[in-house]
Order: C-alpha cells, then sequence, then structure tokens
C-alpha cells in the first residue's frame, strides 16, 4: 500500500528542517524513507530524519498514526502554491502531501 500523508501543519526550523503534521492516511512511513512533497505546482523529494507522536521518537509509523514526520531542510519553492503567507509572515497549509516516491 503506498504512503499518503496529508499535511495540515508545518513549521520550519531555521534551514535545519521542516516538520510536518498531519495523519497517515495510508501505509507505513519509516525513519530514512524518501517521500515526495507534493502540491498542486510541483513536487520535491525529501528524506525523513524523524517521526515523532507526541513528542517521542519512533521508527515507523502506519495507518491513522498521528504523527509529526521532521524531514532535511529543502526549498519549498517548487511547492510555494501549496503554501499562502498570512499575516505576520505565518504560513499556512493548503494542499500539501507526503507520497511514497511508488505509487
Amino acid at each position: 500500500m503506498s504512503f499518503e500523508y496529508p499535511i495540515i501543519d508545518l513549521l520550519v526550523i531555521a534551514e535545519r528542517c521542516i516538520v510536518f503534521f498531519g495523519r497517515v492516511g495510508s501505509g507505513t512511513v519509516h525513519v530514512g524513507d524518501d517521500l515526495l512533497l507534493e502540491s498542486p505546482q510541483g513536487t520535491i523529494v525529501v528524506k525523513v530524519m524523524s517521526l515523532e507522536p507526541g513528542g517521542f521518537r519512533v521508527a515507523g509509523a502506519r495507518t491513522s498514526d498521528h504523527v509529526a514526520v521532521v524531514v532535511e531542510h529543502v526549498d519549498l519553492a517548487p511547492v510555494a502554491d501549496g503554501l499562502r503567507v498570512t499575516e505576520g509572515n505565518r504560513v499556512q497549509v493548503q494542499s500539501l502531501v507526503l507520497r511514497s516516491l511508488s505509487r
């Protein structure tokens, strides 16, 4: 089963990493996996550095798990259509999804 993770929020930590928040819609994910970050505008590949459900780290997550997915820092410009900057330079997620590389 292909991995799918609709993103509901994100946090960029000063050029170190990006933390995505959401719930696994289908499939499984593990630390070290390469995933596709998709929006209506484009797609980029990201590498999973950590999975954190509730502040502790786990090696993997599966369907229905609420988990923060921490990935290496990347330029989000290619998927910017899935983001919107609001008042105070806050980023609002519109339509970003993490998926497995193979479908």
